[in-house]
């Protein structure tokens, strides 16, 4: 009855929260800047894939597309980023030089 039953020491380490990564905050600040210069279904998506994660056919219901269309409107939202990143939000933030 008891065999598969776990210890004390064994059942805390599985369940204890996972190490915090130290983040670059001005950056992290850039990029959420770009962000939001996106068109509103660009930004579901990516905060849909880096941040909430979940059943794909979800994120396209929500978003009001189609499934087939996640990966290409995934790599737009991508390629749109880039140049926003890139431009004052980096200089100001991070001092990057383009």
């Amino acid at each position: 009855m008891f065999r598969a039953a776990q210890s004390t020491a064994r059942a805390r380490a599985q369940y204890t929260a996972a190490p915090r990564i130290a983040a670059d905050v001005p950056a992290a600040r850039a990029m959420e800047e770009a962000v939001r210069g996106l068109p509103p279904q660009h930004r579901a998506l990516l905060k849909w894939f880096y941040v909430t994660g979940g059943s794909p056919y979800k994120a396209a219901r929500l978003i009001e597309i189609e499934p087939q269309f996640l990966v290409p409107m995934l790599r737009d939202a991508r390629v749109r980023v880039a140049p926003l990143y890139e431009t004052e939000l980096a200089r100001k933030w991070v001092g990057v030089t383009a």
